[in-house]
């Protein structure tokens, strides 16, 4: 076997991975009881999901995870993939600004999907708070996407292909009270009343 060899192998073997374990929708089942509630949105972009949480009365910011180099500085090489999924490269915290109206939302947000959830005012203030605060600790190392208008900045946090963005968005869903049923390895979610 040739030097690429073993590497192609187990690019091959996460690929399949992949295949076999994210075949199956991820389900996300809301909260009961909502007692002061306010819109989020999910959305769906083909590989990977982004969540976006009311800021004030007009704008969204939207959240999402991904590995650095490969998602926030866009090399899109076979090294690079193989380190994004493997684990040894390091974890970016991508945000934009939205507008909060539904109509210029769905405008702007591009997507394959978006899904409104209503959730617990107060839980969404605490998981924004969260978020900004990592975002600021490492703002000065931001870099911008022009044409998405992302943002993104280096965290201390690890990815890899078993820990990706649909599985940080569903850890977010998860503070904010949702229930999180199945792996979320792709982004094939499915959004289901409560099951019990």
């Amino acid at each position: 076997m040739g030097r690429v060899g073993p590497l192609a192998f187990l690019a091959m073997l996460l690929v399949m991975l992949v295949v076999f374990a994210g075949g199956c929708a991820w389900r996300v089942i809301p909260p009961a009881g909502v007692e002061e509630p306010v819109a989020v949105h999910l959305t769906d972009y083909g590989r990977h999901t982004r969540l976006a949480l009311p800021m004030d009365e007009d704008t969204m910011h939207e959240y999402g995870f991904g590995e650095w180099h490969y998602y926030g500085l866009e090399n899109r090489g076979f090294f690079s993939t193989l380190r994004a999924v493997s684990g040894f490269g390091k974890a970016t915290l991508a945000f934009r600004p939205l507008p909060r109206d539904e109509d210029l939302f769905s405008l702007y947000v591009g997507g394959r999907r978006t899904v409104t959830l209503f959730v617990e005012k107060e839980r969404v203030r605490e998981l924004r708070e969260s978020l900004e605060t990592r975002w600021y600790e490492r703002r000065d190392e931001r870099i911008h996407r022009e044409r998405e208008n992302l943002h993104f900045v280096p965290v201390d946090d690890r990815y890899h292909l078993f820990r990706n963005s649909n599985h940080k968005t569903a850890e977010w869903l998860s503070e904010l009270g949702f229930e999180v049923r199945g792996f979320p390895i792709l982004s094939n979610f499915r959004v289901r009343e409560e099951e019990r």
